[in-house]
């Protein structure tokens, strides 16, 4: 929080003594004093009177000097930081970086004793971390670091040097048990030009302590012989610490007993299993004139900008994750009147709650907020202490306590000087970061600088660019109209819209030739194409049609025409493909009936299309040669109609909807394709997809109407491995579309692969181990996209390496939106549902209003009357490449114990281990109710992996919540007829849901030694040598503890870090003794 404008009690005891007033504290609030004469004017008796309390506390303080060589615990904040910092050893976690501009002459002897005057007066430069028996302690008597001068005046590139010495100088690790928490270097480029570079710990340094640093520092340089102001030191204030006030750790307690779900900001980059802390940070542009609104808001709302910030840095992050209730960590100066000159770690976190109302608005939030902040300060518990109480956020792949971070500053009017040069504070980029997300407010009295300081693990820096944009957004909007609700409010920036125009700069001028009209015209023109390859038989152009014809002319005389359905319930043959077209030529709609599928399944899709005739061998169906029967071997005149298919789909309730698709959308869908990714007339598909799946669309009509052939494998040889792998070979096939299930299908048959093959990949998410294993195998491979509800692909890219997977651009005349909760577009970068519009959308759901009127909408993105939009139910970004990046189903995702869990992170890492082929990930409902991860697997080897080491294994990749309970492994995943993994067939684990664990008792010194401290600390029993610290509720914030009490009592070392990952034997095996 800012500094105020209090009187600075330290300057005026300064200013007193140098006058010869002399001060004592002889009784507990008394003040004794004694000034020369004519110097005690009644304006400074005033002064003193209105001050003494504070003067009393400053004396009190400075009186109570420790000795230097005293141990003293760490404050709680320290102790915070100590902690993490032990958890990533070899990074400059809590280094603060400093760059001053010096321009002007400068005597560079001179500043260098003045540095040394100023660190010789505060204690804080000689602070000293060591191990003191069970507890790390901090000693003010370490060796004085003076500045050192590097003289770069002469050097070639003066620049790469200087960004050189900045590296090295203020983003170096300082490491405080055997080095001092202060570096500085003057590097000189010239006579009148240098630069002051210092590197800081926060555990010795702060915010403020800067201003109070170049005071003192431009003091002894100005006057060498001068007195410098007397102050508190910072020993002083780590030897009294205040105690925890059980009331507020108890309010706390009751408040956090129902916690808010950790929020999940970054919702596309996988969770590390611990948190780096690895930081960037990318502005935040609010001008002077948004600034001016900000104050106006907040005197008319009677509060402070600050709040203002806070209430719409909130509500955005609402509007961004969905969230109502979350913790935001507020950074506090906890000096006193007494240490109000002392240089130290004064910081104390503040944990703030707030509960975004969904109706709010933005002034009524301000105004709420205003009012609960003093409850929140007036609780000021340490955060490790209420983390240690409650357990909020104590999973180490989290930063503890807040995730959120946000801090206001006030700029004062400073402009320090050096003798006659003048000094320029430059901001460096930070490195680090002590939260997920921080937003960062210096606030000046005309301007405001303001960042966003992000993880790097969880978000690039283009997405936190695009936060930052948002937020700038959603604050003016905010502002702009406070009585609107904040759900309400805009994010976008004015950038945004021409990103998705050029994203949707799709039209292409139509008509074009249904799939029908284009077979027969490649059947008119070439008749002894060959059109179908199937069991060593080839089928012409000309054959085909002629067969479709007499089909047709028999479904006719059943009286089928437009408007009727006709089931299809064909095996795999050229009397299937017929049946399409037949059914097309007569006007009606076709819907597939797989053979695969079960009776009672098929039986469900017949009546509730509404379908009174179906082609098939089965009993009660029509076959082929039937409705062949009597018929002329004339050409059936097509009647033209709307509807092409109606093609089931699964639906959340069990019954499965039925999708209603015309001929236009099927004409625009094979149009574009046959662009992108291209398909020609010397063009021969591999097509190894079920009727009753949309894709097969592409297969068995895309080449047949440009002349291409269709390789058409039976039942059998369509789910056969090897069976493909010879067909694809012997009729030499430049075109395969498969799911991922297909790819490993062929992949497991032994297939080396074909230079001159194009492989299509949809169905599900593309895996990168699959891109992996299939790029040196294939010409080009593409990743497909689209739901059954927007005819087949709706978007589509080419793949060209296994880091990068998205899943592209629109088509041809379709229109991607990314749209958050309230239904208004994301800015690029930015997640929310994937909507899609245009020719490819389909009628709807057949029967089924209620439904279709909920998924699809008039597009209220565009000013084209008829275009509607279908609501996918998926999660997407728009990256600022302007390429769709799919982030998963959004009813996929899993909550377990308040987490929120995608599967697809962890079945990704488990086919990352070379011994794990597929891998799904699904809660199962354990005998006590609750729910536990289940991940099934399949093995690559002879020898899967036990569940104890994909255990292991994944707890150094994932975060401990993330980890599955239990391994369960399968020959081979089940699949749908589609071809997609089918979870609702997945078996139950045999025996207990949950792993039961194994107590192994503890053999060697360490192991047993280890087990005692574990038990003292988590108030535990019975630890085992299989334990590991963390599954046993450990915290990040006891790491460093238990590494502390281990060589106090072993004389050897463990790393915090390890607690993480390793189980109790491994942490006592790999403990190293003191020497070694």
């Amino acid at each position: 929080m800012s500094h105020g404008g209090k009187t600075n009690i330290a300057e005026l005891i300064h200013r007193l003594e140098r006058a010869g007033v002399s001060f004592s504290v002889p009784e507990a609030e008394r003040l004794s004093l004694s000034a020369p004469q004519g110097v005690m004017s009644p304006e400074l008796a005033a002064e003193i009177r209105e001050n003494k309390p504070a003067i009393v506390n400053f004396l009190k303080a400075r009186l109570d000097v420790q000795p230097a060589d005293t141990a003293l615990p760490l404050t709680a904040s320290q102790e915070r930081m100590w902690s993490h910092g032990a958890l990533h050893p070899g990074l400059p976690l809590y280094v603060i970086p400093a760059a001053f501009e010096v321009t002007g002459p400068i005597d560079a002897d001179r500043l260098m004793a003045a540095y040394d005057r100023v660190a010789a007066h505060y204690d804080v430069f000689r602070l000293r971390i060591e191990d003191q028996g069970e507890e790390t302690c901090q000693r003010f008597d370490g060796e004085l670091s003076g500045l050192t001068l590097s003289d770069l005046s002469g050097a070639a590139d003066q620049d790469a040097v200087l960004e050189e010495e900045m590296q090295h100088i203020c983003w170096s690790q300082i490491e405080l048990a055997k080095e001092p928490p202060v570096r500085a270097r003057l590097v000189r480029l010239g006579l009148s030009h240098h630069w002051l570079l210092m590197g800081l710990h926060h555990l010795a340094w702060d915010g403020r302590s800067f201003r109070l640093f170049l005071d003192a520092l431009a003091l002894a340089y100005a006057e060498p012989g001068a007195v410098l102001p007397p102050v508190p030191n910072f020993a002083s204030f780590a030897g009294a610490p205040q105690p925890l006030a059980q009331e507020d750790l108890d309010w706390w307690t009751a408040r956090l007993a129902a916690p808010p779900a950790p929020p999940e900001l970054s919702q596309d980059r996988a969770r590390p299993a611990l948190f780096d802390h690895q930081g960037a940070i990318v502005p935040v542009d609010i001008p002077p004139a948004l600034l001016s609104r900000v104050r106006a808001f907040a005197r008319s709302a009677r509060t402070t900008s600050f709040t203002v910030f806070l209430t719409a840095f909130s509500g955005f992050l609402a509007r961004i994750d969905g969230s109502s209730d979350r913790i935001i960590g507020l950074d506090s100066d906890e000096r006193s009147d007494a240490y109000d000159n002392a240089i130290g770690n004064f910081v104390n976190t503040v944990l703030l709650r707030d509960a975004t109302h969904k109706d709010e608005s933005f002034g009524d939030a301000v105004r709420r907020v205003a009012a609960h902040i003093p409850e929140f300060l007036q609780h000021p518990a340490p955060v490790g202490d209420v983390v240690a109480a409650t357990g909020f956020l104590a999973e180490p792949s989290r930063p503890t306590g807040a995730q959120i971070m946000i801090s206001h500053q006030f700029s004062e009017n400073w402009a320090p000087q050096l003798g006659e040069a003048k000094v320029r504070r430059v901001d460096l980029p930070a490195r680090t970061t002590a939260a997920e997300l921080a937003f960062n407010i210096l606030e000046a009295e005309e301007e405001v600088t303001a960042e966003l300081q992000y993880a790097v693990s969880l978000f690039t820096k283009a997405q936190a660019a695009a936060l930052a944009d948002a937020f700038a957004s959603f604050l003016d909007a905010a502002l702009q109209a406070p009585g609107d609700k904040m759900s309400s409010l805009s994010i976008a920036p004015k950038s945004m819209q021409s990103a998705y125009d050029r994203l949707n700069d799709t039209d292409v001028a139509g008509p074009v030739p249904t799939a029908l009209e284009g077979f027969l015209e490649q059947a008119g023109m070439s008749p002894d194409r060959s059109a179908l390859f199937f069991r060593g038989e080839t089928v012409s152009y000309g054959a085909l049609a002629a067969r479709a014809s007499l089909l047709a002319a028999g479904l006719a005389a059943e009286g089928v025409g437009p408007g009727r359905i006709v089931g299809i319930a064909l095996d795999r043959s050229p009397d299937m493909v017929a049946s399409v077209y037949a059914v097309w030529m007569t006007g009606a709609a076709y819907l597939p009936l797989d053979p695969e599928h079960p009776e009672q399944r098929r039986q469900l899709m017949i009546e509730d299309s509404g379908c009174e005739l179906v082609i098939g061998e089965g009993e009660g169906q029509l076959s082929p040669d039937r409705l062949a029967e009597g018929q002329e071997d004339a050409s059936f005149t097509p009647v033209s109609a709307d509807i092409a298919y109606v093609m089931y789909t699964s639906g959340s309730t069990g019954k499965p909807k039925g999708v209603v698709n015309g001929h236009t959308q099927v004409a625009n869908f094979l149009a574009a394709m046959a662009k992108r990714p291209g398909c020609s007339a010397d063009d021969r598909l591999l097509a190894v997809t079920t009727l009753g799946f949309d894709i097969s669309i592409l297969e068995l009509f895309l080449p047949l109407i440009l002349g291409g052939t269709v390789i058409l494998p039976d039942a059998e040889e369509a789910v056969d491995g090897e069976a493909l792998v010879r067909l694809a070979a012997e009729h030499q096939a430049s075109i395969m579309q498969g799911t991922p299930a297909t790819w490993r299908l062929m992949l497991d048959a032994g297939w080396k692969g074909d230079a001159g093959l194009t492989a299509l990949c949809g169905g599900e998410a593309l895996p990168a181990s699959l891109v992996k294993t299939l790029l040196p195998k294939v010409r080009a491979l593409w990743n497909m996209y689209g739901p059954t509800e927007t005819t087949v692909w709706s978007t589509i890219s080419p793949i060209t390496s296994p880091d990068h997977i998205p899943v592209g651009m629109p088509i041809d005349n379709t229109q991607i939106y990314i749209v958050d909760p309230n239904g208004t577009l994301c800015p690029p970068g930015l997640p929310g549902e994937l909507w899609i519009g245009g020719e490819g959308v389909a009628k709807g759901y057949h029967g089924r209003d209620d439904l279709t009127a909920e998924r699809f909408l008039d597009d209220p993105f565009s000013d084209r009357l008829a275009n509607r939009v279908y609501r996918t139910g998926d999660r997407a970004r728009l990256s600022p490449d302007g390429e769709i990046i799919h982030l998963g189903r959004m009813d996929t995702q899993l909550k377990l114990r308040g987490f929120r869990i995608e599967a697809g992170e962890i079945e990704s890492v488990l086919t990352g281990h070379e011994d794990i082929g597929e891998a799904v990930v699904i809660i199962r409902e354990q005998p006590n109710g609750e729910g536990a991860l289940v991940a099934y697997f399949t093995a690559t080897g002879p020898f899967a992996p036990t569940g104890s080491e994909l255990r292991r294994w994944l707890r150094q990749r994932l975060p401990q919540y993330m980890v599955p309970q239990l391994f369960v492994e399968l020959d081979a995943l089940p699949l749908t007829p589609n071809g997609k993994i089918d979870r609702l067939s997945l078996p139950a684990p045999a025996g207990q849901t949950s792993q039961p664990r194994e107590y192994v008792a503890p053999q060697s010194a360490y192991e047993k030694e280890l087990a005692k401290i574990w038990a003292e600390i988590l108030k535990a029993e019975n630890i085992s040598s299989t334990d590991n610290f963390f599954e046993l509720g450990g915290q990040s914030l006891q790491a460093a503890r238990v590494a502390a009490i281990f060589r106090a009592r072993t004389g050897a070392r463990i790393q915090p870090r390890a607690l993480i990952f390793e189980t109790l034997a491994q942490l006592a095996a790999g403990a190293v003794p003191e020497g070694d």
